[in-house]
């Protein structure tokens, strides 16, 4: 976290448009873009950088060095008609990429309560992750793809643009799912 003694090179830099509430946890030397609008429970870790339009909100959790791009959505509500505004989370590891207007929910009560995101993970403009995700380390994500909710997708995994995945599905480790496939059942490690 920025303490107020800290060095130039460790301080936030924040646009004055940015709207960080007091209660957000910002580590050292996190960029935070225009009109980016980060939330009370929110934590972001030491590194990051947040482009302009970035929304934050919810309990959510970025470790350091991720790249968040331009009006992308991280921990809204998990798109679920039981959900009643429960406290549940997100978590996002160490250097994501997540691209422009990316959305990624946090977790559901009926679910694990939590939705989580590896390490060193890209995700593409447009694709989406839906609440109570498991997404591995080192996972890519294809343009405008989706991950439906509940759904558990192993290291290494690479989703085509355009791709989607249905709910409570389980893709294996180092699987390819080539662009504009529709997958409806688990599909075993290595396969394409």
């Amino acid at each position: 976290m920025t303490r107020p003694d800290a060095p130039p090179s460790a301080q936030v830099r924040r646009h004055p448009t940015a709207l960080v509430d007091p209660g957000a946890r910002i580590g050292d030397s996190v960029v935070v873009g225009p009109y980016a609008v980060i939330g009370p429970d929110v934590e972001v870790g030491a590194g990051s950088v947040l482009e302009s339009f970035v929304v934050i909100e919810g309990h959510t959790v970025l470790g350091p060095d991720n790249r968040i791009g331009t009006g992308a959505v991280l921990g809204g509500e998990p798109q679920d008609v039981k959900y009643r505004g429960e406290p549940t989370r997100l978590v996002l590891g160490r250097g994501n990429r997540v691209g422009p207007y990316v959305i990624v929910h946090r977790g559901t009560p009926g679910g694990h309560g939590v939705t989580v995101v590896g390490d060193e993970c890209v995700l593409e403009p447009g694709s989406h992750i839906g609440h109570d995700c498991t997404v591995g380390s080192r996972v890519r994500l294809g343009a405008g793809s989706a991950v439906a909710g509940h759904t558990v997708i192993d290291d290494g995994v690479e989703v085509g643009p355009l791709a989607g995945i249905h709910q409570f599905t389980h893709v294996g480790r180092l699987a390819r799912i080539e662009g504009h496939a529709i997958v409806t059942m688990d599909v075993p490690p290595f396969a394409v």
